[in-house]
């Protein structure tokens, strides 16, 4: 198999559009491609129906193609049953079924419109499907613990079927669906069936491994002593016990989150969102996922807002927001008052999560503020206060990262307060001590921006350049 997987790729060459190329990837080489595509999710195309292979891509030859179905299907029912041996904790099969796996995730991902051709992708698929949910999720049947490198490896394997059963049960929507003949109606009736039954089991597996368990409630750990800190620990409420996905892994999975959030029901759809804060909070502000975490769920966010005309109203009543299911008030407020916190933990040293909390921010101080609980405005406020400025009895005077920031991050921040509804004279002060400890030709140009703009009330003189 490892010597035909080149050959299989190159077979799979992905065409595009004269002057196009695909971001990220070369015109060659579709396993670049997956990488590439996957490392996507959080930008702009997660909200576009091809946020995982671009409609505009076609393959170059559908029925060359088609072709290795067959073989694949071959393969990967010969590896399954010697990579899942009870008595080996590391089998040379495994490699072997994450190539059949790769391949099958180029020829899914390839071309949406591949159904004009024939049936017989979905079909193939459905086949190898049924087979590989036996064994799903692969590694829960090793008597002997793993050592990492084989759970890296079963965690891939893992990552690769989650995604295609997503691909699969959107592929099985009205919109998607080619037309069925009458006489196969009853095998449509156990195909629809086997896909909840997949479905299930695939969301039970990815909420297991966000450390949530399968439809159950977050577990939580002891709290461990930590240093001072301007906040209040809230690590025995917030951090679960140590998720199972790698942050690698986590990545590689998320546009299978994504497709089943959109094609399952609203308490799937919350079921998920809990799952993914709980992983998020069981996450150091210093971690990788950490940040890959924070940027989808503030996409998620996003689109919630950007999807109906009236997102606010639509959030009140419990409806849905166009084709996304609207994220529970309660838990999104919840979130939405943790990330001061992280903002003050990450200092300077990580821009882009930085802007992304404070546009998360603004974006629900401007759309959800009639929607939130009265004091909403308030606490974050109060929240925000050692990120300008805060005396602690333990360690005296201390400033946030606010004064080290960037101007135009500053600027946003600022921005991020004049859209609360009545400021607190707290974190007004906080500011002002800013303003007026740390002159800086940055602080200055606020100030005006502040004053002047904004027309907010300061308590200091306009700072000059140190």
């Amino acid at each position: 198999m490892a010597q035909l997987l080149p050959i299989y790729l190159d077979m799979l060459r992905i065409e595009t559009p004269a002057g196009e190329t695909p971001a990220g990837a070369s015109q060659r080489g579709p396993a670049g491609a997956i990488n590439s595509a996957d490392q996507r999710v959080g930008g702009a195309p997660l909200g576009h129906p091809g946020a995982i292979w671009s409609q505009s891509h076609s393959l170059s030859n559908p029925f060359a193609a088609l072709g290795l179905f067959g073989e694949d299907l071959a393969q990967s029912l010969q590896s399954t049953p010697s990579a899942q041996s009870r008595k080996e904790a590391h089998s040379s099969s495994a490699p072997a079924l994450i190539d059949s796996h790769t391949i099958l995730r180029v020829l899914w991902r390839s071309d949406s419109r591949i159904h004009e051709f024939t049936n017989n992708p979905q079909s193939e698929l459905c086949q190898l499907l049924k087979h590989m949910m036996v064994y799903f999720p692969f590694g829960r049947d090793l008597v002997k613990t793993p050592n990492p490198k084989t759970s890296s490896i079963y965690q891939d394997m893992n990552s690769a079927v989650c995604e295609l059963i997503a691909l699969f049960i959107a592929a099985q929507s009205p919109a998607n669906a080619p037309p069925a003949p009458s006489q196969v109606s009853g095998k449509l009736s156990k195909l629809r069936k086997d896909v909840q039954l997949w479905a299930q089991f695939n969301l039970d597996y990815i909420l297991t491994q966000l450390g949530a368990g399968p439809l159950g409630p977050p577990r939580s750990t002891t709290p461990q002593k930590r240093r001072a800190s301007a906040y209040p620990d809230d690590s025995s409420e917030n951090r679960p016990a140590s998720p199972l996905f790698e942050p690698k892994n986590f990545l590689a999975v998320l546009p299978a989150i994504w497709r089943l959030q959109k094609s399952l029901g609203p308490a799937e759809s919350k079921a998920l969102w809990e799952g993914l804060l709980t992983y998020y909070h069981a996450h150091n502000a210093r971690s990788p996922a950490k940040h890959v975490a924070l940027g989808y769920l503030a996409r998620l966010f996003e689109i919630q807002t950007y999807t109906a005309a009236s997102p606010t109203s639509a959030l009140a009543s419990g409806s849905s927001l166009g084709e996304f299911n609207v994220l529970p008030l309660a838990s999104l407020e919840k979130w939405l008052l943790s990330l001061p916190k992280l903002l003050w933990e990450l200092k300077t040293g990580h821009s882009t999560s930085s802007s992304t909390i404070v546009r998360v921010l603004t974006l629900a101080l401007k759309r959800y503020t009639p929607h939130l609980s009265p004091g909403f405005s308030s606490q974050l406020q109060l929240t925000l206060v050692p990120f300008f400025y805060i005396e602690m009895p333990n360690r005296g005077a201390m400033f946030g990262p606010f004064v080290s920031l960037s101007g135009e991050l500053q600027r946003a921040v600022v921005d991020l307060l004049h859209y609360c509804p009545d400021l607190e004279p707290r974190t007004l002060a906080a500011l002002n001590v800013c303003l007026k400890e740390k002159s800086t030709v940055i602080l200055a140009d606020v100030y005006s921006y502040i004053h002047d703009s904004l027309g907010l009330p300061l308590a200091v003189e306009k700072p000059t350049s140190a």
